[in-house]
């Protein structure tokens, strides 16, 4: 595993330093593609934050001024959102599944209450109740 995450940090220096540089092939795709790389090999938003700050420590030895770095910088952090998404889309994911479960349980929770309940309730004793609304109700014409 760490082999496979060393290759993948390997790849997003170079996707970066081609994406800053404008070097083809730039265009984002390459950030969102090394961002679901890293979903498939389990890194977190942590992880990829820390690949991300030692290839943009080898890219801001070679600035020589500080319009440079901030230019460089801004764009490295644009890089580094674009592969970001695909871990925050598990996250949001995660907390939508979590909800919509939060909901059957508590819909299971009360079917249970009303299983119960109805466990509760004898019946003869539910019977001679229709019964006897039966008996005195007042009759009721079908049409």
């Amino acid at each position: 595993m760490k082999a496979k995450q060393q290759a993948l940090a390997r790849s997003y220096r170079a996707a970066l330093h081609r994406h800053v540089r404008g070097t083809p092939p730039a265009p984002l795709a390459s950030a969102r593609k090394l961002g679901q790389q890293a979903v498939k090999l389990g890194l977190e938003t942590l992880d990829l934050a820390r690949m991300h700050e030692e290839a943009l420590k080898t890219l801001i030895l070679d600035v020589d001024t500080q319009h440079r770095r901030d230019r460089l910088t801004g764009h490295a952090g644009i890089f580094f959102a674009e592969a970001l998404t695909p871990i925050e889309e598990t996250h949001r994911r995660a907390l939508e599944a979590s909800v919509h479960l939060k909901g059957i349980i508590e819909t299971l929770a009360s079917v249970g209450a009303a299983i119960d309940q109805m466990a509760d309730v004898k019946p003869a004793a539910w019977l001679d109740n229709e019964l006897h609304w039966m008996q005195h109700a007042p009759s009721r014409s079908l049409l």
